[in-house]
């Protein structure tokens, strides 16, 4: 399967449906692809059932490499298709599409984790929202 990054022409399209630059691209792509592999081989380990083949045997992801699916969960959410039209863009079908979405968020999650870009999440408490806005500059004085 070719990578559908090799079907963005341009900088702007691929931030326009990633969110994100080349560089900041690659990037996380460094970060997503050690946590990918961790996952998987946790994943085989915690398997209930004996495996009778070796690793790396086995079906493999539809939607081919570890980049394509980076890209797949970028499009995912940042643009928040419904799953029948996530499944049409990618070539896939809707329940791959949902069980992919569902697999590649708590990757992402980690790897952002790792490069310390995950936004911080305000509390009830008023004055903590206030300090965040105010240390955002985003409120008049």
């Amino acid at each position: 399967m070719t990578s559908f990054l090799d079907r963005v022409k341009d900088e702007r399209s691929l931030e326009a449906l990633t969110g994100l630059a080349r560089p900041a691209f690659n990037n996380l792509l460094e970060e997503f692809i050690p946590c990918f592999k961790k996952r998987v081989r946790r994943s085989r380990r915690n398997a209930k059932k004996r495996h009778q083949r070796r690793a790396g045997g086995g079906r493999k992801s539809i939607l081919g490499s570890i980049e394509n699916q980076l890209f797949f969960i970028l499009f995912y959410l940042k643009d928040y298709p419904t799953f029948d039209v996530l499944a049409f863009t990618f070539g896939i079908s809707r329940s791959c599409a949902a069980a992919s979405v569902h697999r590649l968020l708590p990757i992402l999650e980690r790897a952002q984790k790792n490069l310390q870009v995950l936004p911080k999440r305000p509390s009830n408490d008023p004055r903590e929202i206030r300090q965040l806005v105010e240390n955002n500059r985003l409120v008049r004085k």
